[in-house]
């Protein structure tokens, strides 16, 4: 073999490994690009996986917020006291939603953000553990605001939107804030109080039996001490200290009975600015009764004093007797006794059975001087038998000074 054949045949070997290992690279890069596809299929697919398992992860923090709409509780998942219905109609619940009707014996716990609703002569206690008792009259709404957390000093912010109420601070060390949409804001310290607010006159009247409180607005304050009450209205500063006209019992005695005649909350602060007065149905200082409460047998009289109940035949015409139910006590109108002989209390005569201490026929005469003696002048003198008076039954006194029958005259 010739030296260009041996070249020649050499430079074909070298051509043919090169066709092979082009060949060969050829042949992996195929499998190289089919996977390289895949690779990023499997992230792209793992995000797909997730999202379903973190669409369940947030239902539940969505289903704690939509509960409370249906429950009573508005911003707290802890009750702040209780309402129990006296008398319906009494509601209650969240101010976002539907009120909860509460007839008497039921009781419900009351959260902060709720408010209490009393109409138609209803009437309400809350209670706020031993701390605070509000008793709610008809034509009321208030509404509880906050409650100072447990294990801190007690304190209640509440707004009373109309209507009226008295209340029982028994917390040493605690307060009750209320305001009014006039703009008063009335602090509580102690202990036995009442709040009025007029929607229609925009005016707040608050009292104060016992304690201490205060009511500011406009940017004044005004101190209310024991037995007094202020009046206050929008754009002006507190009135003056007036005199509260009862005692609390009286006053809630009157508030229940207001409320059950259904009286408007401007009807209840008018008995605020009257006098007491024997007629108003309230037992006030210095009467023993006022329309009753006098026990069995005695009544009330119009002066508000107890008395024994009449007795018919006792002579003496009282209380309810009346010539019509009781002749023998109470005189009649003229011309109603009978024609014929005998007493008759009415008749123009004082005759036996009759007497200056209870018939209107009869007087006592006085002698200051002395009167010449004749018949008919009351005194028996001379050869009277009697006059006027003076004849035991069955006789009775003549015109004539004599004492007869009824036979014989």
């Amino acid at each position: 073999m010739t030296r260009r054949n041996r070249i020649g045949r050499m430079a074909l070997l070298f051509i043919a490994v090169l066709v092979l290992v082009g060949a060969s690279v050829a042949c992996t890069q195929p499998e190289t690009s089919t996977e390289e596809p895949e690779a990023p299929t499997e992230p792209e697919e793992e995000p797909a996986d997730d999202e379903p398992e973190d669409a369940p992860a947030e239902e539940p923090t969505d289903t704690p917020a939509e509960e409370p709409t249906d429950e009573p509780a508005d911003t707290s998942d802890e009750p702040i006291g209780k309402v129990l219905p006296e008398r319906d109609t009494v509601e209650y619940g969240s101010q976002d939603s539907e009120l909860t009707i509460l007839v008497a014996p039921e009781s419900a716990d009351l959260f902060a953000g709720n408010l209490v609703r009393v109409k138609l002569g209803g009437l309400a206690m809350l209670e706020f553990g031993t701390d605070l008792r509000l008793t709610l009259f008809n034509d009321s709404e208030l509404g509880l605001i906050s409650k100072a957390a447990e294990g801190t000093s007690f304190e209640l912010r509440a707004f009373l939107e109309e209507g009226s109420f008295i209340g029982e601070l028994e917390s040493v060390d605690g307060k009750a804030i209320f305001e009014t949409p006039g703009g008063a804001e009335i602090t509580v310290l102690g202990t036995a109080f009442f709040l009025f607010y007029e929607p229609d006159s925009e005016a707040t009247l608050t009292g104060n039996f016992e304690g201490s409180m205060a009511v500011s607005g406009n940017g004044t304050s005004q101190s209310v001490p024991s037995g007094t009450f202020v009046e206050w209205s929008p754009g002006q500063p507190p009135g003056p200290q007036m005199p509260i006209p009862y005692d609390m019992r009286t006053f809630e005695s009157l508030m229940k009975k207001l409320s059950a005649e259904d009286a408007s909350t401007a009807r209840k602060a008018e008995w605020l600015r009257l006098e007491p007065y024997c007629g108003n149905g309230l037992l006030n200082p210095g009467e023993a009764c006022d329309g009753g409460g006098c026990g069995q047998g005695f009544y009330c009289t119009d002066a508000c004093e107890c008395v024994a109940v009449p007795v018919c035949g006792d002579g003496i015409c009282e209380g309810d007797e009346s010539y019509a139910t009781c002749a023998a006590d109470c005189p009649g109108p003229e011309g109603s006794c009978p024609a014929g002989p005998g007493a008759c209390c009415g008749d123009g005569i004082c005759q036996t059975d009759e007497g200056p201490d209870w018939c209107g026929d009869c007087v006592i005469i006085e002698v200051t001087e002395e009167v010449e003696a004749f018949c008919g002048n009351g005194i028996i003198e001379g050869g009277e038998e009697c006059d006027e008076v003076g004849c035991e039954e069955p006789f009775f006194c003549t015109e004539n000074c004599e004492c007869v029958t009824y036979e014989l005259y």
